[in-house]
């Protein structure tokens, strides 16, 4: 997985752009196994909601709208042949609306701990169906129980200096779309990144 973001900080709002790439091969369901990628562009818009304190701590919550593009495509290690070619190879796209709420929490002044949830309320989905089993559109308008796109990150930061610091932590990521035959993506991993200020 590769992850850029950029951020821009003000007292009244942050904002922040996101761009991810992720593949992985010999992914396996059941006995077939799989190539998939994955690629995510997103922008968040946070504005400060509220403060309360957590074991003496100052907890700063932020919540905005986070519309975001998603693509996933998928190539089964099967024959692909003649018609078979329409199971070999899987592509779905969501352009969504959402919103994410995130807590940021200074511990002292070198670490920092923070956390965000994040799901969208409606997306445009687009999904590569097979002609010969289905005339369903290749595109439709998806609520949040027809396709779902959800995002989780908790993590700790450490400054090493004013313009450098890294970041360890945990995500976890759900795309689920059942307005065409059920497709459900999944991931959780670990994450360490470098924070560099201008």
């Amino acid at each position: 997985m590769y992850l850029i973001t950029w951020t821009d900080d003000t007292p009244d709002r942050a904002s922040r752009i996101t761009l991810e790439y992720r593949a992985g091969s010999e992914i396996k369901n059941y006995n077939v196994s799989a190539s998939i990628t994955e690629f995510t562009f997103g922008f968040d818009y946070l504005y400060p909601v509220g403060t309360f304190s957590l074991l003496s701590n100052d907890v700063f919550a932020y919540l905005g709208p986070s519309p975001d593009l998603f693509f996933h495509f998928r190539s089964q290690n099967i024959a692909t042949g003649g018609s078979a070619i329409t199971r070999a190879y899987s592509l779905a796209m969501l352009l969504s609306a959402g919103a994410t709420l995130e807590f940021v929490c200074p511990i002292n002044k070198t670490l920092l701990a923070d956390a965000s949830l994040g799901t969208n309320v409606f997306s445009f989905g687009g999904r590569f169906v097979n002609p010969d089993n289905s005339d369903a559109s290749f595109f439709k308008l998806l609520t949040l129980f027809s396709g779902l796109r959800f995002k989780s990150d908790v993590g700790l930061l450490y400054v090493l200096s004013s313009n450098f610091s890294v970041r360890l932590a945990y995500r976890f990521e759900l795309t689920r779309v059942d307005a065409w035959d059920y497709f459900i993506s999944g991931s959780d991993m670990g994450v360490l990144s470098v924070h560099y200020g201008f």
